[in-house]
């Protein structure tokens, strides 16, 4: 259980930071 949840948030931050690599240059824009 606790394996399986650890595994499940590092998924979750992998994907948030390929997210964040994507939507930087747009985050960008919209801040300047």
């Amino acid at each position: 259980m606790m394996k399986c949840k650890q595994v499940f948030f590092i998924q979750v931050i992998e994907d948030f930071e390929s997210l964040r690599k994507r939507y930087k240059p747009i985050l960008q824009l919209i801040v300047t």
